[in-house]
């Protein structure tokens, strides 16, 4: 086996030790395959008042829709697009900023005298509040809701997301007729077919026949009741009952989004 390890001495934050990073290579990297990233709305995003003027300047410039349906989903088309566009830019001022910080405090903390205290301490601010926010980022993937964020677990919820991306990929399967999907394509095209095919009607006859004996397990009263058209309340309360870092609809917005705006 042939280990490979790299050392750096890390700066300090909020501690009066520098932390100590090891990495080891014990092989070639892996190469992603090549997807198309989806959208997804961050929970760290709610935090950022350009990412509420984004929303509240989507929402405020609609028309010419006939139905509120019709006026929620071109809001929400709005809102994806704006958001998309300024997260890119977003994220990578955001990991340069913190890179810049954290290369000044080791020079910084090197020449110190007491004069930079000050500086120092608005540049560990700074660092702090970014981990904090890479925090959030990872404990969103790793659907770990039980465990205390703010406690730096960036590394256990990496794991976690990393681990429950490996569980939840899918490299291969068996198509209807015995032969292996490979590809994207290959594999979304099986499981489309598969469920088309079991929620198809094979368009039995006599079921009348099969059914007028068994006993009504469904009132009249029950069935206008599961019939009857859900109130503002009622949707309002299911969707703020929902964890804000619950997994995102189509659209790639979580609770959080609708909970926050």
């Amino acid at each position: 086996m042939n280990l490979r390890f790299f050392d750096m001495v890390l700066p300090v934050v909020y501690s009066d030790h520098n932390p100590l990073l090891i990495k080891c290579n014990n092989g070639p990297l892996q190469l992603k395959p090549n997807a198309s990233r989806l959208f997804r709305y961050e929970a760290v995003w709610s935090g950022k008042q350009e990412c509420k003027d984004i929303i509240d300047s989507s929402w405020s410039h609609q028309g010419g829709q006939s139905s509120s349906f019709g006026w929620f989903k071109e809001g929400i088309r709005r809102c994806r697009e704006k958001l998309e566009f300024w997260a890119r830019s977003n994220a990578r001022e955001a990991r340069k900023e913190l890179k810049v910080n954290l290369q000044k405090l080791p020079s910084l903390q090197n020449v110190n005298k007491g004069d930079l205290n000050g500086r120092i301490t608005d540049i560990q601010y700074q660092v702090d509040a970014l981990l904090a926010e890479e925090e959030i980022k990872w404990r969103q993937r790793s659907k770990q809701m039980w465990l205390k964020c703010g406690d730096k677990n960036t590394t256990y919820f990496h794991k976690c997301a990393s681990l429950r991306k490996q569980r939840n990929t899918i490299r291969s399967i068996l198509n209807d007729r015995g032969e292996m999907s490979t590809t994207q394509d290959e594999i979304g095209n099986t499981f489309q077919l598969f469920y088309q095919h079991l929620f198809s009607s094979s368009h039995p006859t006599g079921i009348e026949e099969v059914i007028q004996d068994l006993e009504t397990m469904v009132s009249s009263d029950m069935n206008d009741q599961l019939q009857r058209s859900c109130t503002d309340e009622e949707v309002k309360r299911a969707l703020f009952e929902m964890d804000p870092m619950s997994s995102p609809g189509p659209d790639g917005f979580s609770a959080d989004f609708y909970q926050d705006n």
